[in-house]
């Protein structure tokens, strides 16, 4: 009788058991670590509107992904007048004959020469040129207020001299950087002289489509620098800055190992661990072509 009693008290516990056991196998397993503030009430934050969609910004900033002004060229130049025809390199120079040959077969100051030193890794000397043309990508009219360069600057080049010096001036009117300054932003440069804000005095304002061509000339007297430009835009109220650069590497430019009253081309070519020379800067009227030279024996010959 006692058996019975606890055998018919048993069933309906057995029955429940199973039940919750059947119950729970069918029922989704909460994710690993997942609280109570998981399964709370209200809104899930995987379906909450995204951040932009509760504020108000400029529609015409959020509707293109395009910067407001595109580069349509970057066009490094030489002005021999300033640069002569020098180059450097930082590392020492020992062209092979056949090598010199090739250079030396290219017309001093042309193309096709600046074109054979800079696949060399040649780097200009004091002031670096470019033509930059920038245009104008908006239906509303963008104005550029300002441009600034973003120099990384060592100590000058010092492995190879390719010399030959100039004779000439700066040309006529150029938007300029110092990178020695602290503050390298946008100078008017005009016939050799180094002036203000070049946005005090000048104004650039693009339509959709127009362009306009800057003159870019940047400077260093005491380190060997890369850098890259950056161009501050204004279209309706909303600032933009557009990075430009050397066809997708850095401008470069180095000064020189000077002499010690700092005269721009009383360089000291002892300094260098390899020397050329040609042009304006051979000794004597023998010759006007590359030659390699010892650089110390150069500088005492030359009244170094």
């Amino acid at each position: 009788m006692a058996r019975w009693i606890g055998g018919a008290v048993a069933t309906p516990v057995l029955v429940g058991v199973l039940t919750w056991m059947i119950q729970t196998s069918l029922t989704p397993a909460a994710a690993p670590g997942a609280g109570p503030t998981a399964r709370a009430s209200g809104p899930s934050p995987a379906v909450s509107p995204p951040v932009s969609s509760r504020v108000s910004p400029s529609p015409r900033a959020s509707a293109s992904r395009s910067p407001a002004v595109l580069v349509d060229m970057v066009e490094p130049e030489r002005v021999y007048g300033v640069q002569g025809d020098t180059w450097l390199l930082a590392d020492p120079a020992s062209l092979s004959a056949a090598a010199l040959a090739d250079l030396n077969r290219r017309p001093m100051w042309s193309r096709s020469e600046a074109a054979w030193f800079r696949r060399q890794g040649a780097v200009d000397p004091l002031r670096t040129y470019a033509k930059i043309v920038l245009r104008g990508n908006r239906d509303e009219r963008v104005r550029v207020t300002g441009i600034r360069a973003e120099p990384r600057c060592t100590r000058p080049l010092d492995g190879a001299l390719f010399f030959n010096p100039p004779g000439g001036d700066e040309p006529s009117i150029r938007i300029g950087f110092d990178l020695d300054s602290p503050d390298p932003a946008a100078r008017l440069v005009a016939h050799g002289g180094w002036k203000g804000d070049y946005f005090r005095s000048k104004t650039i304002s693009l339509d959709r489509g127009e362009d306009v061509v800057l003159e870019m000339v940047a400077r260093t007297d005491a380190h060997y620098c890369e850098f890259t430009l950056t161009v501050q835009t204004l279209t309706g109220g909303v600032q933009e800055t557009l990075p430009v650069d050397d066809r997708g590497r850095p401008f470069r430019v180095s000064a020189l190992l000077l002499d010690d009253d700092g005269g721009k081309w009383g360089t000291r070519t002892s300094r260098y661990r390899s020397l050329y020379v040609g042009g304006s800067g051979a000794l004597g009227a023998g010759y006007q072509d590359w030659r390699r030279q010892d650089p110390k024996a150069y500088e005492r010959a030359s009244g170094g």
